[in-house]
């Protein structure tokens, strides 16, 4: 509370003022001084200095402090893939024992959320969410404190399965991340891709392209294979380092069927893995056998006709028939274009 010295030093003028009224209408020139006149000495100084200070008004400032502590966001990962290390009862307690610590509750105001795909106030944990959105969970909290000092203490497997990559979010706070499972790094070969078309024409060349991962620290040596049928239609040895960790394989494969065909590009190398179901992927590529059936029509015998049936079958989906007039038949409904080369109608 504070009084401003201006208006103080009226109000002590207007007390001493109503002391010597007071003092004069009761005790000037030697009034006697009984019991009741020093009573009504005092109660008139009272009723004087509280009408002088009514006049004054004084204004009285009231400053009234609060103490707001900074925030600390605890996030934690609610999805499936918490629950695949089975060590709920760990996170809960890890949880529990932030939110009791006394010395970190004195400094600090916490407040829980859970997430998966969306953020939301934390009352339990069910890690039951089907997605997992890290970027988002940590974006929602700077929205919501814009301008409030605070720091996040993360807790996840970061698994993310949605949204932004959170290796590129920026943060606005210091974030401290509680890592949960399995953290060591192990070595692993993969097919991360696999590009290919769906369709091919019969005795057409179709291409596929295979990009293989690396994660070691040691130089190895791999094995990709495309098998169709259980036969190793082509093979290809590899090469990986530290400094080299990903290798992208080109290869042509000849439609010899018709039909869908099933394939299974593998990778193998001498390294022992602990997930080796990302070192094969099926796919399938559907061969059509539709050629267009061309008529070239001649009088004659010559060798360009030779010429240009090649020519025109250097396309596979193409096929030509030579016919000479008058001498072969033929059916004109088998065929879907004619050549005319010299005819003698």
């Amino acid at each position: 509370m504070n009084l401003d010295p201006l208006t103080l030093s009226h109000i002590l003028l207007v007390l001493i003022a109503s002391v010597a009224i007071a003092f004069f209408q009761y005790f000037y020139q030697g009034k006697k001084q009984s019991r009741v006149t020093i009573v009504l000495f005092f109660l008139r100084s009272l009723t004087l200095f509280f009408i002088g200070v009514l006049l004054i008004n004084p204004q009285i400032e009231v400053v009234d402090t609060k103490n707001h502590k900074p925030l600390i966001s605890l996030l934690i990962d609610n999805s499936k893939s918490m629950a695949f290390f089975k060590e709920e009862k760990k996170i809960e307690s890890i949880v529990e024992s932030i939110k009791k610590n006394k010395d970190l509750n004195n400094k600090f105001e916490v407040i829980s959320f859970s997430f998966g795909e969306d953020v939301q106030l934390s009352d339990s944990l069910s890690f039951d969410e089907r997605k997992t959105d890290i970027n988002e969970a940590m974006l929602s909290i700077d929205k919501l404190y814009p301008n409030k000092k605070r720091a996040t203490i993360l807790i996840t497997d970061g698994n993310q399965t949605s949204g932004n990559d959170y290796e590129f979010y920026k943060p606005k706070t210091k974030i401290f991340p509680i890592i949960i499972g399995d953290t060591t790094l192990h070595q692993d070969i993969q097919i991360s891709n696999l590009n290919v078309n769906k369709y091919s024409y019969l005795n057409n060349n179709f291409p596929v392209e295979a990009m293989i991962l690396y994660e070691g620290d040691s130089s190895i040596t791999a094995n990709f294979m495309i098998t169709h049928k259980g036969k190793k239609v082509i093979s290809k040895k590899l090469f990986f380092s530290p400094k080299n960790k990903t290798n992208t394989i080109s290869v042509e494969l000849k439609s010899k069927e018709k039909g869908v065909q099933y394939y299974q590009a593998s990778i193998k190398s001498s390294i022992e893995e602990k997930n080796i179901k990302n070192n094969s992927r099926d796919f399938s590529v559907e061969v059509i056998d539709e050629q267009t059936k061309i008529l070239l029509l001649s009088s004659i015998i010559h060798p360009d006709l030779g010429a240009i049936k090649k020519a025109v079958e250097s396309n596979k989906q193409r096929k030509v028939e030579i016919k000479i007039m008058n001498k072969d038949a033929f059916d004109i409904e088998n065929y879907q274009m004619f050549i005319f080369y010299q005819p003698n109608f």
